[in-house]
């Protein structure tokens, strides 16, 4: 049985990883769009959680010390969601995974928002980022559509995982015949 060249182990692991962002980021949308009771707190972490995982294959990544990849390029983006997709990248790098003040000079993203009253003070932060139902209907379908393009990409290489014994694996980036290093105990629970 063949070993898998490092740049096959590259897309193994760049369509596995996307695949499952895309699946982790559509399980927290359609929570989000299927509980509207929760309160805005609540609401604000499940799309922050959605839009980060969303974005983590458009972004680098080290798969090695020395070595960095995206998962996935602007080119396998839908036309019709090109608008949408790039908004949840800029959301992303700019005000949910980062806390730049700068770029939304006009409005209160990311800025202390200092609340007098005539007993005291409070100070919070502005939300940074919503959807309406219909931006979250079509992030769920953007997710979907990337979950079967990971799909495809990744069924010619499902031949290298037939004939091992069964048990717990983590591939690795090495050179060589010993790709699949047997790990001792069961990975955690994925959604």
């Amino acid at each position: 049985m063949s070993a898998p060249t490092h740049e096959e182990r590259v897309v193994i692991w760049r369509y596995t990883i996307a695949h499952s962002s895309f699946n982790q980021a559509r399980v927290a949308l359609m929570y989000l769009l299927t509980h509207p009771e929760l309160p805005e707190e609540i609401k604000q972490a499940f799309l922050y959680s959605g839009i980060i995982c969303y974005a983590r294959p458009f972004t680098k990544s080290h798969i090695t010390v020395s070595e960095r990849i995206v998962c996935l390029d602007d080119t396998v983006i839908p036309a019709p969601y090109r608008a949408l997709h790039h908004e949840h990248i800029t959301w992303r790098d700019k005000a949910v995974a980062h806390t730049d003040v700068c770029i939304f000079s006009d409005t209160l993203v990311n800025n202390v928002v200092v609340v007098l009253k005539p007993d005291g003070f409070e100070l919070k932060t502005a939300g940074a980022y919503s959807l309406t139902e219909a931006g979250l209907h079509d992030t769920i379908t953007m997710c979907d559509y990337f979950i079967t393009h990971c799909e495809m990409q990744l069924s010619p290489y499902r031949h290298f995982f037939t004939g091992h014994k069964h048990g717990v694996y983590k591939m690795n980036f090495d050179d060589g015949d010993n790709w699949l290093t047997e790990w001792p105990m069961l990975p955690p629970t994925s959604i």
